[in-house]
């Protein structure tokens, strides 16, 4: 989303929450003395960009849900998971691997990527009109949804007094539950509606607001999705449905793509959407990356679905069946907003006291 203008001190708040005990109960979690600093990160500029604008949002979106006080931090990279979320203490915390950030901003912006050379003309076209670059636009979506997807956890374990959770996505926890798969498929479900409101944000700055600049928009944010699952994440090359404590990422794809294609068709409804050429150009996009990055496979997610797509299909309908009758999940309050950057911008006038977080003042 646009810039924004707010200045969190990322080593103030974490140095509050290690002094306040916090960390004291979360030694089974693997995150106890893995709070990353990146003060003397090469990457520095970019962890305290996407921390001002993600602590803002959080910041936001407690605000506007009445949530408990939610706060982000980053972990080193020696912790065996990409993302943790869940109550502890009394506040709610959403911990991003350091490579989360490294990764992506490495996959997208550190390669020979230029408008000029690109194969993919419509990308050429669209250049002028994004006030971001594309490999810039494409880590902020595939960022965004990994902690929108946090946030739904949040947002599921709001009413729960219990320990921070795990998450793990490597696909390799070999316990099942129905009620895991159905808790990935609702956060996925929020992580999909960031996108869609993150995405439209930005259409809506364009240079040139047109149909096509927002197909181009849309296929960059379907793109930044088969990133997360096959580059970030790691794809199982096993199919399997009731295994482990994740959906398969090729069943997590395909309902992603179809509660996307759901949000943009419902929130802009006067625009004539081609959803099969978006998805094309996502595919061509990701492939795109792909090879810039010495990787010139086919995608998995593409070799499996053309197999077992039927399967796929049924047990997203199971899915999407149970969640139905499943209390405190985000897809079941239709009332929840999405953010937007005039939300944002309009809570941080409000809200000065955030510039510097006591994290005291939330710790009994």
């Amino acid at each position: 989303m646009p810039q924004i203008n707010t200045n969190f001190n990322y080593e103030v708040v974490v140095t509050d929450v290690i002094n306040s005990g916090l960390y004291k109960g979360l030694e089974s979690s693997g995150i106890y003395d893995r709070v990353y600093s990146y003060k003397n990160d090469p990457l520095k500029s970019r962890f305290q960009e996407f921390y001002n604008n993600w602590q803002t949002a959080l910041c936001s979106w407690e605000s506007l849900l009445g949530i408990t006080t939610c706060r982000l931090i980053f972990l080193d990279n020696k912790v065996q998971f990409n993302a943790v979320a869940g109550p502890c203490e009394g506040i709610s915390l959403i911990g991003i691997n350091s490579k989360v950030i490294t990764k992506t901003d490495g996959y997208f912006t550190n390669v020979n990527f230029h408008t000029k050379r690109t194969k993919l003309k419509y990308l050429v076209e669209a250049e002028n009109t994004f006030y971001n670059s594309i490999p810039s636009l494409m880590a902020d979506f595939c960022i965004g949804f990994v902690i929108a997807h946090e946030f739904g956890h949040i947002i599921q374990s709001s009413s729960a007094k219990a320990t921070i959770v795990k998450r793990e996505y490597s696909g390799s926890v070999p316990a099942f539950k129905m009620s895991d798969h159905i808790l990935e498929f609702d956060a996925d479900w929020r992580g999909a509606c960031h996108l869609v409101g993150t995405s439209l944000d930005y259409w809506q700055y364009c240079k040139r607001k047109t149909n096509q600049s927002l197909e181009v928009i849309i296929s960059m944010a379907v793109a930044s999705v088969l990133f997360s699952f096959e580059e970030l994440i790691g794809f199982p090359q096993e199919f399997y449905l009731a295994q482990t404590s994740h959906p398969h990422h090729s069943v997590r794809i395909r309902y992603i793509l179809n509660f996307l294609k759901a949000l943009y068709v419902s929130n802009v409804p006067k625009q004539d959407l081609d959803w099969e050429l978006i998805l094309d150009r996502a595919f061509d996009i990701h492939r795109e990356f792909r090879e810039l990055n010495g990787n010139c496979t086919t995608s998995v997610y593409q070799n499996i679905t053309s197999e077992k797509s039927d399967e796929i299909d049924r047990y997203i309908f199971t899915l999407s069946q149970y969640a139905k009758g499943t209390p405190n999940l985000c897809i079941n309050r239709p009332g929840l907003p999405n953010i937007t950057y005039e939300m944002i911008e309009s809570l941080i006038q409000k809200m000065p006291k955030y510039t510097n977080i006591d994290m005291t003042t939330f710790i009994k």
